[in-house]
């Protein structure tokens, strides 16, 4: 251990008698090479060369005049440069149990009575000198130590206090609950509550009774599956006004385990915006009732409309006239229908097409008094929504084109099928298909050019979709018109 220490091993021989300091320096050289040995007849002196240059032990005659060993032992101990050095006392053999005491008390590591034996005291110094080594080193390994603990306690302090810093400052109320969501931290309160009086207690003492399932489920899915959740909570304050509240979840995870050991949830101060979306809301629940009373009153005059040019034809002989005015009742009636579909919708926005077409089909027959064993109507309609911008000159090709079908496609009680289709094509165009097993369109009728009111409304209409028409005169006669779901602000399109 000696020869390893880079160090020069020093030792301090204190005894009144030049003799016995002789004999203790030539033990020490002959037996421990290397070690030098500093010695001193004056126990003050001693004290003074310990205090310049702690040894690495100390060899102390126990009876000197002035300073005695004890003494001597006691002002090593108290000084701050020599409390950790060793000290052998050297005794006579008439040394009392009771002195020995005394300097056991006094700081004394170990005794050496004359006369000295040279193995013995070759041995206690080695002795020494190892204790000396090994609590050096422990000094040096808890000196590490400390200084171990004081930086991370330093930078646990300032993660800390970095971590106040943001939660005290943050606008949002941050908390930390245990497994069983009781509140262990909270930065900010609503101010009707004490930081204080929070802690302790549970979360959900502060929501209202309905959404504490909600939390409860939150927590529930992150303590089980340690993925971030969010909730919406209420809390009423004494003053009774409701403060909502929207809840972003995330677990605590243990280093040491990776256990999830609770709970930090983020609680932000959403009651300006959930009041604004309540007003949004209510307006707009007045807005839809002031809609639909529109549609009804638009609906109601429409029908006075319809029932005025009822009543008109039944006064006229002439049936062109009675013809002219029967189909002018049939366009109200298709723009009336959207009107009561709109009326009965819950999307005042939007008309199902679907159930508008088959609305359509069951009234014209009915008004034109059609046999229903003499022509079969088939709908088929996908699940199509339109504006009422688009529905009205949709249902008026409709009725334009499934009216002139019952007039013209089966004279003298012919027999046969109109199918009626819509669907939307490659997911960018509505396609509306009219047919019939009938007679057949005339070839001399160009649609392009048409003579006939119905079919120039048709031709106006279809510019007004934006959309294109076509038709086709094999076994009977199949109207196909396209346009596009929704029509553009300045539709240019002219029809095929």
């Amino acid at each position: 251990g000696l020869k390893d220490n880079p160090a020069p091993t020093t030792l301090l021989a204190v005894d009144d008698r030049e003799d016995n300091l002789y004999i203790l320096r030539q033990i020490i050289e002959e037996y421990l090479p290397g070690v030098e040995v500093m010695t001193n007849t004056d126990p003050g002196e001693g004290l003074e060369m310990a205090y310049e240059h702690p040894p690495h032990g100390i060899l102390v005659d126990l009876k000197m005049p002035g300073i005695d060993g004890i003494e001597m032992c006691k002002r090593l101990k108290a000084h701050e440069k020599t409390r950790h050095v060793p000290v052998i006392l050297i005794t006579s053999q008439d040394t009392t149990p009771g002195l020995r005491a005394l300097g056991l008390e006094a700081g004394a590591d170990d005794f050496i009575s004359r006369p000295i034996d040279n193995i013995e005291l070759v041995a206690r110094i080695k002795v020494m000198l190892r204790i000396k080594d090994a609590e050096n080193q422990l000094r040096e390994i808890n000196q590490n130590l400390l200084r171990l603990v004081e930086e991370k306690t330093w930078k646990l302090s300032e993660s800390e206090s970095r971590w106040r810093s943001l939660t005290e400052n943050s606008p949002d109320h941050i908390m930390a609950l245990d497994r069983d969501a009781n509140i262990l931290f909270i930065n900010r309160t609503v101010p009707d509550l004490k930081r204080e009086d929070v802690i302790g207690t549970s979360f959900y003492v502060y929501a209202l009774k309905e959404y504490e399932p909600v939390a409860r489920e939150c927590f529930e899915a992150v303590l089980r599956t340690g993925k971030p959740g969010k909730f919406e909570n209420i809390y009423r304050s004494k003053d009774g006004i409701l403060h909502y509240f929207e809840s972003q979840v995330g677990p605590v995870i243990s280093p040491t385990n990776n256990e999830i050991t609770g709970l930090t949830v983020s609680s932000r101060d959403i009651s300006d915006r959930k009041l604004a979306e309540m007003k949004i809301k209510e307006s707009l629940r007045e807005k839809e009732v002031l809609l639909k009373e529109i549609h009804h009153r638009v609906k109601n005059n429409m029908t006075v409309i319809s029932g005025l040019l009822q009543l008109q034809a039944k006064t006229v002989d002439d049936p062109k006239v009675v013809g002219v005015l029967q189909a002018s009742q049939n366009r109200i009636r298709s723009m009336i229908l959207v009107h009561e579909k709109l009326y009965q919708a819950e999307n005042l926005a939007k008309i199902d097409v679907s159930e508008y077409i088959k609305s359509l089909a069951l009234y014209i027959p009915h008004m034109r008094g059609e046999s229903p064993n003499k022509v079969s109507l088939m709908v088929e309609a996908e699940n199509i929504f339109l504006g009422i911008d688009q529905a009205i000159p949709c249902g008026l090709v409709i009725t334009e084109l499934l009216g002139n079908a019952f007039k013209h496609a089966f004279p003298d009680d012919r027999t046969g099928e109109i199918r009626i289709r819509m669907r939307v094509k490659n997911d960018q165009t509505y396609e509306l298909e009219i047919g019939d097993n009938g007679v057949g369109l005339p070839a001399q009728i160009d649609i392009r050019e048409p003579a006939g009111f119905g079919m120039q409304l048709v031709r106006l209409l279809i510019q007004q979709l934006a959309g294109t028409i076509e038709v086709h005169r094999e076994k009977g006669t199949v109207f196909t018109i396209e346009f596009p779901p929704k029509r553009p602000q300045h539709a240019n399109s002219s029809s095929t």
